[in-house]
């Protein structure tokens, strides 16, 4: 009796996985911001214009919390994360996020000062910038005809799958 409640325990576990794992081929992107759930349809056809498919695409909208955006990133969801530009501030974390570095020295970020999106590499203990600014002189806001009170900034977390792709479509999308 006890080896069928283990096997009908086992067999729900694996059917949990499955079903969490659904979402592994997409790239997920999570807004922590005042833009409203309804932007979803524009924000998909802005970058649907970039990688041509929108079947491989997430879009998640919460409001800023620190508390969701730290659950997020525990469970390892997200490949670009949205926040405040305010707070990024307090959360740049050069082991857990993505040097934008490169990317930021090509586009000069719209004049925005970096400073406060850098961090000191651990292992090579250069400076590093690991969050970008999303102003709304980017083409992602410019586009969904927004006007952000609060300016944004991404950063793509270290344990990414698909952190070139999500690269090369934070770059897209912060360009103005």
């Amino acid at each position: 009796m006890k080896n069928v409640g283990l096997v009908l325990l086992v067999t729900l576990l694996m059917a949990l996985a499955t079903g969490c794992s659904q979402n592994e081929d997409k790239l997920n992107l999570l807004f922590f911001s005042e833009l409203p759930t309804e932007v979803e349809d524009e924000v998909g056809s802005v970058i649907t214009k970039k990688t041509g498919e929108d079947d491989k695409l997430q879009l998640e909208f919460y409001p800023f919390h620190h508390e969701k955006i730290t659950i997020e990133l525990a469970g390892r969801n997200g490949d670009i994360f949205f926040v405040p530009q305010e707070d990024v501030k307090n959360m740049i974390d050069p082991i857990a996020f993505t040097a934008l570095t490169e990317m930021a020295d090509d586009q000069l970020m719209n004049g925005v000062p970096l400073e406060e999106f850098k961090g000191k590499d651990p292992d090579t203990g250069e400076w590093q910038v690991y969050a970008v600014p999303v102003g709304n002189e980017s083409l992602l806001i410019k586009e969904i005809g927004m006007t952000l009170q609060k300016p944004l900034a991404a950063f793509i977390p270290n344990y990414s799958e698909d952190k070139e792709e999500a690269l090369e479509l934070l770059k897209y999308l912060t360009n103005n």
